[in-house]
């Protein structure tokens, strides 16, 4: 299998899509919290996971699936609940630091692979 296919496999863009969610996840909470004390402010939110879900569940495929799970945002209802928003971004830090971790050791097996096993 070429490199570039390894590189483009199905666990690698699903985790690129979801470290892009965990990204955007990050802007928009921070950016809630910076709001918090302004009065009329609707606080925003990041839907990735249930749109993901969604994908997977009506069996699309490759670059369909990446497309139709992108993360998008989306306006809330209710107002900022501070302490909320400060423990979804502790949430969100984990989730990011184990996507990262996931990564690395993906890259590492492919890493491994191509140098026949030798480090």
């Amino acid at each position: 299998m070429p490199a570039f296919e390894l590189l483009s496999s199905p666990a690698l863009q699903a985790s690129r899509l979801a470290l892009e969610a965990a990204q955007l996840r990050q802007v928009i909470i921070a950016a809630n919290i910076a709001n918090a004390n302004n009065t009329g402010y609707l606080p925003r939110r990041v839907d990735f996971e249930a749109r993901l879900q969604d994908a997977l569940a009506s069996a699309r495929e490759g670059a369909e699936l990446l497309r139709a799970a992108r993360p998008i945002v989306a306006a809330e209802a209710a107002p900022v609940a501070l302490d909320q928003h400060l423990a979804a971004q502790t949430v969100n830090v984990v989730q990011y630091q184990a996507l990262i971790k996931s990564v690395n050791a993906q890259l590492d097996l492919l890493n491994l692979a191509s140098n026949d096993g030798r480090k």
